[in-house]
């Protein structure tokens, strides 16, 4: 029991601590008078209710099958959320099992899947300092003795880890198949579970009971199976023996509070007991810790690690030397000094380089106010040579370019006579009015300059600032992708995104076993492996909850979950629904840097595609639909009937010579040769992969849908099939890639309007052609006549006597 890991042991206390406080407490209300039961057995539940939602604090269970609408009573209420405590609590508790038995199964199927050197390595060196004088010392002792060769270490190797695999995979074989009969019974009964709770639990609880005595045959001889010369420790053993319910639901009687009480108590004790008993055997049984896997490398670094503190110990102020504070401090200045060289100075030296001309510019250059004191200036010296020219006083708010304008035409006049009037007339103030003017203009242009110079100036700091910027933001990024680094389903990463497509691909093989082993008469296999199905949901479950409510995806995504897990459902559309949770995941992770628009495109393309799957799921449940409507609802599907033909819509009846293809196929072409056209199974770029996956993915669709055990039922050399040795196929040249595609999407929209109701459609469409042919004259129609006992295909030959059948189809089609 020392062995078990911390969790195991924590969780085992708390069970056993809530069993026996529930115990004492039902011992002491039935020691009370009756008077007084209905109170105490009311505090009773809630003492219950308080410790088991105690226990479920961890994580939300995997949803049950129950009906969504429940009854509206109190009462009714209280009795069926009793109700629905105890399952959620076995299930979580068959959950946590058979993860703790499947992460120590896949840690040992892993090492049996590798060579004899790789298990005898695992035998010798991964086991411990212990195991590993052991091994050597037993094969050593052997080698001189027996001469005993390497073949005897690898089996005995292989022995050890086939020796886990064995119980581990009994465990999980009983568990799974706990879980699928009792989700199968709930499933059955639960709807009337929930409308009379009182009267169904106790049958359910009885077969509940059945079902733990069903595991304790299965499991509970598993401690007693050694091995001769078995590795396994065989201390501390003890038999898994369940408590029985008494025979106390006897016809038309009910089960007393103070019974059901008792009833629901026995349940968490055999839960409390296979809990340890499950924990004893992972623990015998479990992989070693990580320590322990590698401990060479450990144990070579604390010797290092030993030996290097031995030396800074020898060579430190401790033993009286000097010399690591001396190489402390060359260390120091020579990395300062080095920074100082390289990378300080350097950048100063630029920056200075840069800014020297800005510092010795001086700041009074040129101002605003000294252009401003010249504008006005020369206003007023245009405003007085304008009002001495035109002898009138002018406006003080006259433009400069009116009165400039002035200026130069008695400018144009004083220049024909230059001489003249440079000595008596207004030609010298005209030409200093101009110089005016240019100083004016320059003194614009170096304001607007140094204006320029200032933004240069910003710039260039900036610009000094932008390493710095940039080194940080680097740093925030590393330190950002370090703290949110999740390599589990749960994470938000592109590994996780991988992990939770893996888990969806878990869940499809899975499904495709169970119908494999339900086609074969496997029953007992099948329902195991409806088990496994069921806790590969949960764990999908948990893993895309986080990150599909932060995208908005969870209301449809939880759907399909559920709807996967439904014992009811077909196979072939739970396919399709593993599918399309694989096209959203990729979409996810084709678009790595646009992470919002993909969340938002695939959310978009699984609300469409989730639509019409669940109105798939009513119309094949809604047996009242009218077929009739059906060509009526499916015409907008088909863009080639979008059009008139002589004045009237077009109606196709060739369909047994070509058959029209929905949009949904032609996008699904469209988007092959546009997007990813490429050939399959001999490329390793990312248009041959992407091709490879939806040219497989098509392969599953197809076989689902005809119910065929191997999706090659694609290959189109039928003949040839003795050849296909192992899987390996023979087939020359490039396959139908597209049609093949093309076939997948008309696959999934028959599948979404459903198979029968096509069928019904089809019968009721042949029925009324038939009976309308009969009333017309000269017509004779070939074949029986449909009844209950004669049921004709959808096809109708029929001959018009003396009228050749050219002539008949040429009138009809105008």
């Amino acid at each position: 029991m020392d062995s078990k890991p911390a969790q195991d042991e924590s969780t085992s206390v708390k069970t056993l601590f809530a069993f026996y406080s529930n115990y004492l407490w039902n011992r002491l209300t039935t020691s009370v008078p009756s008077s007084d039961s209905k109170f105490l057995g009311k505090i009773s539940n809630l003492c219950n209710q308080a410790a088991r939602a105690g226990s479920r604090r961890r994580r939300a269970c995997f949803p049950l099958p129950l009906p969504s609408n429940s009854p509206d009573s109190p009462l009714v209420m209280t009795e069926a959320s009793r109700v629905v405590d105890v399952l959620e609590d076995i299930m979580e508790h068959m959950f946590t099992n058979l993860h703790n038995v499947q992460k120590n199964l896949n840690f040992w199927q892993s090492r049996a899947e590798g060579s004899n050197a790789r298990k005898v390595y695992f035998k010798v060196f991964e086991r411990g300092p212990r195991a590993f004088a052991s091994e050597t010392f037993q094969f050593l002792r052997e080698w001189f003795t027996e001469g005993s060769s390497i073949q005897h270490l690898s089996e005995s190797a292989s022995a050890y880890i086939y020796e886990r695999i064995a119980v581990l995979t009994t465990l999980r074989s009983s568990l799974a198949t706990f879980l699928a009969e009792m989700y199968m019974e709930v499933d059955r009964c639960g709807e009337e579970l929930l409308k009379d709770p009182e009267r169904v639990l106790p049958s359910l609880l009885l077969t509940i009971n059945g079902l733990f005595s069903k595991l304790e045959a299965s499991i509970g001889h598993l401690h007693a199976m050694r091995q001769r010369n078995s590795s396994i420790d065989g201390s501390c053993s003890f038999p898994l023996m369940f408590e029985e319910l008494p025979e106390v639901n006897q016809e038309g009687s009910q089960w007393t509070d103070c019974e059901m009480r008792d009833a629901i108590n026995l349940v968490y004790e055999n839960l409390h007991k296979l809990d340890t008993y499950i924990s004893l055997m992972v623990a015998k049984h479990q992989r070693p810790r990580k320590v322990t896997v590698y401990w060479i490398r450990y144990t070579c670094g604390a010797v290092g690690l030993s030996v290097c503190s031995l030396w800074l110990l020898r060579h430190s102020s401790l033993m009286g030397s000097p010399d690591i504070d001396n190489w402390i401090r060359e260390a120091r200045d020579s990395t300062i000094s080095f920074f100082n060289d390289h990378v300080e100075q350097p950048l100063l030296s630029i920056r200075d380089e840069l800014f020297d001309t800005f510092r010795k510019r001086h700041k009074g250059v040129m101002e605003i106010e000294e252009v401003q004191l010249t504008a006005n200036s020369l206003h007023r010296m245009l405003l007085a040579f304008s009002e001495q020219t035109k002898g009138q006083k002018l406006p003080e708010n006259a433009s400069d370019q009116e009165l400039l304008e002035i200026v130069m035409a008695r400018y144009e006049k004083e220049v024909m006579h230059p001489i003249q009037n440079l000595l008596n007339g207004e030609l010298a103030r005209a030409l200093l009015i101009q110089v005016q003017k240019l100083k004016l203009d320059i003194e614009t242009a170096m304001l607007e300059l140094d204006q320029i110079l200032r933004a240069n100036e910003i710039n260039f700091a900036i610009l000094a600032a932008l390493p710095a910027f940039f080194l940080s933001l680097i740093l925030l990024m590393l330190v950002r992708a370090w703290f949110k680094r999740d390599t589990r389903a749960e994470g938000r990463g592109r590994i996780a995104r991988l992990q939770r497509r893996l888990l969806i691909v878990e869940v499809e093989k899975r499904i495709m076993q169970y119908q494999t082993y339900i086609d074969n008469g496997k029953e007992k296999d099948a329902e195991s492996m409806y088990g496994l199905v069921l806790y590969t949901l949960d764990r999908l479950y948990h893993a895309v909850e986080r990150h599909a409510k932060a995208t908005g995806e969870w209301q449809w995504l939880r759907q399909d979950i559920v709807d996967l897990a439904k014992p009811g459902l077909q196979t072939s559309y739970k396919l399709i629904v593993t599918s399309r949770m694989e096209r959203v995941v990729e979409a996810q992770l084709d678009l790595g840097p646009n992470s919002t628009l993909r969340s938002s495109v695939a959310l978009r393309r699984y609300s469409s595609s989730l639509a019409v799957s669940a109105s798939t799921v009513r119309e094949t449940d809604n047996a009242s639909i009218g077929s009739a409507s059906l060509g009526h609802r499916a015409r907008h599907h088909f863009s080639i009937l979008h059009q008139e033909v002589n004045g009237s819509k077009l109606v196709y009846l060739d369909n047994a010579a070509t058959s029209q293809k929905p949009i949904a196929v032609l996008k699904a072409l469209q988007n092959y040769y546009e997007a990813y056209n490429s050939n399959v199974h001999r490329g390793i770029h990312y248009l041959s992969a992407k091709a490879t996956d939806e040219y497989e993915l098509a392969r599953k669709k197809v076989a689902a849908f005809i119910n065929a055990a191997d999706s090659r039922v694609l290959q189109q050399h039928i003949v040839i099939s003795k050849l296909l040795l192992h899987g390996y196929r023979f087939e020359a040249g490039t396959p139908a890639i597209s049609e093949a595609i093309g076939l997948g999407a008309a696959i999934d929209y028959l599948s979404g309007i459903g198979m029968k109701n096509i069928h019904d459609y089809e019968m009721e469409l042949a029925n009324y052609l038939y009976e309308n042919l009969c009333s017309v004259p000269d017509v004779r129609i070939y074949g029986p006549k449909p009844s209950d006992k004669v049921q004709r295909v959808a096809l109708c030959s029929f001959n018009v006597e003396n009228i050749h059948p050219t002539d008949i189809a040429t009138f009809l089609d105008q």
